[in-house]
Formats: C-alpha cells, structure tokens, sequence
C-alpha cells in the first residue's frame, strides 16, 4: 500500500532565578569534596592549542554521588534523587567565538522539541551579564508519561566563561515525579558549589501537572518533517513502519499503526512552496494521476472547507484495504493525511484524519 502511495511524490519545528559568582575550579587548585554529602567530585580534561602545541587543561566540576554517573575526557553526567546533572568542558556546546548567551539561546532553540513534551508551563528569557560571560535560562514543562498522563520537568541551563581557554555548560533536569525527601538538598549543594539559583517550584510544577490530569485533552500536538498537527493523545508515532528518508510518519494506538481502526500516518509529498486553491489542487492531483491504470486510486471534490488549507479527497483501494483521506497544500507543503482501514470503515475513523487536517501547519 505504501508503494501505491509514493505514486502521489510525483507532485513534486519563572521563577526568578541570579547567578552570582561561581565556583567552579582549576584542578590545581583546592577541592573541597568533604563539604558535601550529595556531591562527589568529577575531573574534567580539555586540550587546548598554546604557542607552545597542545596542553591538557583541567576543570573540577561537582555532581551527584552516585553509582549512576559517567565522567569521561571533558564530559560528566549523573542522576540522583530526581536531579540529572550534565557538565560539559569545553565540549561540543561552544564553538570558537561563541559567547556565553550564545549557548544559551541555542538550546533556548530547542526546548519545544523536548520528547513527549505536553507544554511549557514557563520559559525564562536569556539573562547574561555585562560581559557575555554568564548565562542562563530556565523553564518548567509537562511531559507525556507512560499512562498518557503529564508528568513535570524542570530545566535550567548555564553556561559560565572561566577565563580565555576554560569554559563550561551546566545542564540540570529536575522530575518531578521522581523528587524525594533527599532532592532538595542536592539542589542547594548544586547551587552552593555554581553559584546558581535554581527556580524550581515543586508545588506550583505539581498545580500544573494535576490541573493537567484532572481534564485531559483529547489529543496532543506532534511535529515531524516541518509540520505540527494534533493526533489522539493516545496515538505515538510507530518506529518500525515510519520511513523520515521518505517524509512518511504513521501513528497508532501505542506505537501501532496497523491497528485497522486506530491509525493516522502523514505522507509529506513536496515542501516546494506554492499555494492552490481547492479547485487547481483538485485539478492537479487529476492530472497526475491520469495515467493510472490501477483503478486504485479515486480523487474528489473536498467535503471540508479550511482558511488557508487546499484539501482534496484522495482514497486508494488495493486488496481489500481502504485508504482514506487529503492531499493537503498548507504553509507551501503538499501532504497526504489519511488512514488504513476495511472498505466499510467507519465514520470515528475518518474523523481523526479530519481533525489531524483541521490543526496542520508549518511548525516554523
């Protein structure tokens, strides 16, 4: 059924918190493991280019004390109580030139591409200080589960200029699902030894997070080959039948898109930007499929009108499988949203696709 379909490619993404002078050291110079009972030390190695040819510098960072930790060349990792701690010297987040905020705002870029992300409940701007050698964000956020229920998060990321060739990005993720009587002295170990302010508010996080749970939405909003677009909330995306090489995305109940009445999968055709009204799409996809001697395919008139979305009704039956659904020009993309079911599929069925049409657009 997927080959029938490629036929169509013929067409063609808080709280306050300050930052006061961190602590964060040489090897050479004095740790100070013993003054804390969360955190154990970790070394950090860089090798930076001298006059002279290459030379192994060296960080202290701290991080929880736990057998669940990694610490390896300019990189140390580590999760205890509810708290991940990522350090990173002079690693892959800076790049030669870049400023401290520069970083930040980097992976400000991302945080709505968190995985399984429901919404942001709060995203702090970058703060930086006179000197572009201190930065920070900070954000709370809902996370999907594995019951379908949101969960919290909290995220702080820093990013801190040591001196000219020493330099570091703290990541800290707090779950709050996870947070036990023993995490809220890991954050003010952590706080102590970066000189940081975290801002996380369990009890507003857990407002969030049960005001969420009490009344649910039905479906959820995904992102994939530069669309967004509402799905069940029940539906996750099937690894095994997804094809990204091909732009093709298929949804189901679980991960499963070959439940037959559970299913919804988008087929990016062309991201080359035009834009038809219903009646020249309708005519285009005609055209293109004039040629077909399968008697598979059957393109019709759109029964749903949307600002700004050109949809024509394309169905394919091939071997006693029904596919159901729109070609779909929104934002410049050409799509096809549809969904697999028996010949006599039911209306509920097609009534996710439709909704799936309803909320798409370009995610940028």
């Amino acid at each position: 059924m997927k080959k029938i379909c490629l036929a169509l490619l013929a067409l063609l993404l808080i709280t306050g918190c300050s930052t006061g002078g961190g602590k964060p050291t040489l090897v050479n110079q004095k740790s100070n493991e013993d003054a804390y009972q969360t955190l154990m030390e970790a070394k950090l190695l860089s090798e930076t280019e001298t006059k002279d040819g290459e030379e192994t510098i060296k960080m202290i960072a701290y991080i929880p004390e736990t057998s669940n930790s990694s610490n390896y060349g300019d990189n140390a990792y580590s999760y205890l109580n509810g708290v991940m701690v990522n350090v990173s010297f002079n690693g892959y987040y800076y790049e030669d030139g870049d400023y401290a905020d520069d970083v930040v705002k980097e992976e400000l870029e991302y945080i709505e591409e968190t995985y399984d992300l429901i919404e942001t409940v709060s995203v702090s701007e970058v703060t930086v200080d006179d000197k572009r050698e201190e930065a920070y964000f900070e954000a709370s956020q809902l996370v999907e589960n594995y019951n379908y229920e949101a969960s919290g998060v909290y995220k702080f990321v820093y990013a801190k200029e040591l001196s000219k060739d020493q330099r570091f990005v703290l990541r800290i993720e707090i779950e709050l699902d996870e947070c036990n009587k023993n995490t809220a002295q890991v954050i003010t170990e952590l706080e102590e030894y970066y000189g940081i302010k975290l801002g996380f508010n369990q009890e507003e996080l857990q407002k969030a997070v049960d005001e969420f749970n009490a009344n649910p939405p039905a479906t959820k909003t995904v992102s994939e080959g530069g669309l967004k677009y509402d799905i069940p909330r029940e539906f996750d995306l099937d690894y095994a039948e997804t094809d990204i090489s091909d732009d093709y995305y298929a949804y189901g109940l679980d991960g499963d898109s070959y439940d037959v009445e559970n299913n919804v999968s988008v087929m990016i055709l062309s991201e080359v930007k035009v834009t038809l009204t219903n009646e020249e799409l309708l005519d285009t996809v005609k055209s293109l499929l004039a040629d077909d001697e399968s008697g598979a395919f059957t393109v019709t008139a759109s029964d749903i009108t949307l600002d700004g979305i050109a949809t024509a009704r394309c169905t394919i039956v091939d071997s006693g499988i029904k596919r159901d659904g729109y070609v779909v020009n929104v934002d410049g993309y050409l799509a096809y949203v549809f969904t697999d079911g028996s010949e006599t599929m039911p209306q509920e069925q097609l009534d996710v696709v439709v909704q799936l049409v309803k909320s798409i657009k370009s995610a940028y």
